[in-house]
């Protein structure tokens, strides 16, 4: 006893603190069970002292951002609901929780899109389409246009394909196709694109163009 005198005198001096960790005896074994995790824990130390630094941060997110099933009580403008219930993600407006739609993480299930501005396909292909309509349409149209319903204003410059074929239906006159037209006074002095057919409205008659005769070739009417 002699020689280790000085301990417990030491020990005696501590008393207090032994009595203490005898007082919580298990805990002390559980933490010398998991030992790994303590040393985990102690090799990323300064991970920890960060977040201890922060924990205000951490303590104001857990209270802005809650997992449940049921309404939150007292939230605040701005916090996060995740409704565990119905699986949908909401936010409170200052007067009552809004469900946030998911955009367009499905648009095939949007069936009436909209947009807010222009919509630019960036030199891509729009394919496979179904319906489409537009007050006005700038661009390569291929493939088959059907359908063309109001009162569409169409120009169409070179068309890439072995022919253009348009359907008017099969009633008598169900539809209108209207050409360029005027007097022959006003032909005299116009220049027609090559192939193009316009209207002599003084003659009643279709007039060809090579684009380089002024005024065309008038053909001769059945009377």
């Amino acid at each position: 006893m002699a020689g280790i005198a000085s301990n417990v005198t030491t020990v005696a001096g501590v008393a207090p603190n032994v009595t203490t960790v005898a007082g919580i005896s298990g805990n002390v074994t559980t933490v010398a069970n998991n030992n790994a995790n303590v040393t985990t824990v102690a090799g990323s130390i300064a991970n920890v002292n960060t977040v201890g630094g922060s924990i205000a941060d951490v303590n104001r997110y857990a209270q802005e951002y809650v997992i449940q099933s049921s309404t939150p009580t007292s939230p605040s403008a701005g916090d996060l609901w995740y409704n565990t219930t119905a699986n949908t993600l909401n936010y409170y407006s200052g007067s009552s929780f809004v469900g946030i739609a998911p955009g367009i993480a499905s648009l095939s299930a949007d069936t009436q899109p909209q947009l807010g501005g222009t919509l630019n396909a960036d030199s891509n292909n729009i394919t496979n389409g179904g319906t489409f309509t537009a007050n006005s349409f700038v661009g390569a149209l291929t493939g088959n246009a059907t359908g063309l319903s109001g009162t569409p204003n169409i120009t169409v410059g070179t068309v890439d394909g072995s022919n253009l074929s348009i359907d008017f239906g099969t009633s008598v006159m169900a539809k209108l196709l209207k050409l360029r037209r005027g007097t022959t006074s006003q032909h005299s002095s116009f220049t027609g694109a090559e192939g193009e057919v316009t209207i002599d409205t003084t003659k009643d008659t279709a007039v060809v163009h090579d684009g380089s005769t002024q005024g065309g070739r008038p053909l001769l009417r059945e009377d």
